[in-house]
């Protein structure tokens, strides 16, 4: 089994979904803050 991370959906995550790859997109940037204070 192979999985593909990207922060690019037309580059990383269509070509993994081409693929047959499970796929997770990083969308660096663009959230909140998830560490425990």
């Amino acid at each position: 089994e192979a999985a593909i991370v990207g922060d690019s959906l037309r580059r990383d995550i269509e070509a993994g979904k081409r693929l047959g790859m499970l796929t997770v997109y990083a969308a660096y940037g663009a959230g909140v803050n998830t560490v425990a204070q």
